[in-house]
């Protein structure tokens, strides 16, 4: 009752009339975050119990530009402050250092910025929000979560069995704006199961197929892949393939099993039986699928110099993208500390960088955007090598 008793107050405040002229705050008048670094979340979550508010809780990276420009642009003005201080006890954490580290994994953060809205009553997510936006939508998108109360109010009506057209496909938005991909592609596929054939006449069950289907043993991604030439013709073609060849990539990620005691380990008997259902359909890229998904299980597990070595050998398979060299090094730089395997990492970079340089000397006349693009590259790789070289 007491939990019952707080949320009707705070979306009472929620519907109530909030300035949302943009001025800027004077110092301090915009939201009053704890910091992290010095204030626990187990701390944060007793202030917001005892103060009968929320948590509001800001996940970010050092690198992240929209979490940037909501501290500077948002959480500074003061109509925000106003907003926040009577509903919520908020705080900051890096997820990328710290308790951060942990509370990434424990929500599942994947995306940045993400905004959780905690309910310390239960310890438990009452909604997150993801990505940037302007102050009065944003303020508009957080009250709309808690009129409804939020995602976990509809994880658990769906878990007791609502399955109403209304209620699934207001479920399935709010689960893919929170970056939910796995549950939202459960939902869709239990919902789709049945319809399969409207699929081709139905052009909202369509785009619910493309935008969040994501499972290749789902019955309507296989009545799509045994009816491709009646959806080619019916639908855009490469848009088609590019969605069916997707799903064909990302789903071996599944074989990865976390373990009751956290530990991560790989099914490779369901990934062998996976290749052969690729070859029976005669999906393309199947050996690079293969050394995709083994990338990203090294990776999981933490086995990087098992994923540096896979690394070079995907670029060198795939052209040698200095986009691609320079994102894995940087998932090396932000998640390794073995020094032996940063400083091959640095000397890998060392020798892309060298090449790029003779690319740019070779073609004088390269096009501005792209010779740009390249230059960009260069410096990147000089950031990234000092910090790998430490």
């Amino acid at each position: 009752m007491k939990l019952k008793k707080m949320l009707i107050v705070l979306l009472l405040a929620c519907v109530s009339n909030v300035s949302f002229g943009q001025e800027a705050a004077p110092e301090g008048e915009g939201v009053k975050f704890l910091d992290g670094y010095t204030v626990t979340y187990a701390q944060a979550l007793a202030d917001a119990k005892k103060e009968s508010k929320l948590l509001f809780i800001d996940c970010y990276t050092t690198w992240c530009g929209p979490c940037k420009m909501m501290i500077r642009d948002v959480f500074s003005l003061k109509m925000v402050g106003d907003y926040f201080a009577p509903r919520f006890v908020s705080i900051k954490f890096d997820m990328e250092k710290g308790e951060g580290l942990e509370l990434r994994k424990k929500f599942d953060v994947k995306a940045y910025p993400t905004f959780l809205i905690i309910d310390p009553q239960k310890n438990t997510e009452l909604t997150r929000i993801v990505g940037g936006d302007k102050a009065d939508k944003f303020v508009e998108t957080i009250e709309t979560n808690l009129k409804a109360g939020g995602l976990s109010a509809y994880d658990e009506k769906y878990a007791a069995g609502e399955r109403s057209e209304e209620f699934v496909l207001a479920y399935i938005k709010m689960l893919s704006a929170a970056y939910k991909s796995e549950k939202c592609g459960e939902v869709a596929d239990a919902y789709l199961a049945g319809k399969e054939s409207q699929l081709l006449t139905n052009q909202a069950l369509y785009d619910m197929f493309m935008q969040h289907v994501t499972s290749a043993d789902s019955p309507s991604f296989m009545y799509v892949v045994d009816h491709k030439t009646e959806f080619s013709q019916k639908y855009d073609e490469k848009k088609l393939n590019r969605k069916l060849q997707m799903v064909w990539e990302s789903f071996p990620q599944k074989y990865l099993v976390k373990k009751d005691d956290g530990t991560l380990v790989f099914d490779q008997a369901g990934m062998d039986q996976y290749v052969l259902k690729m070859k029976k359909y005669d999906v393309q890229n199947i050996d690079r699928i293969c050394l995709s998904t083994d990338m990203y299980v090294a990776q999981q597990q933490e086995k990087w110099p098992t994923y540096l070595e896979l690394c070079k050998q995907y670029v060198d398979q795939n052209g040698k993208s200095h986009f691609l060299i320079y994102n894995y090094a940087l998932r090396i730089e932000r998640g390794c500390k073995d020094e032996a395997v940063r400083w091959n990492t640095a000397e890998w970079l060392k020798t892309s960088k060298v090449r790029l340089e003779e690319e740019l000397q070779k073609d004088p006349a390269m096009d501005e955007a792209k010779k740009k693009g390249l230059t960009g590259y260069l410096t990147s790789y000089e950031g990234l090598i000092a910090k790998l070289d430490k």
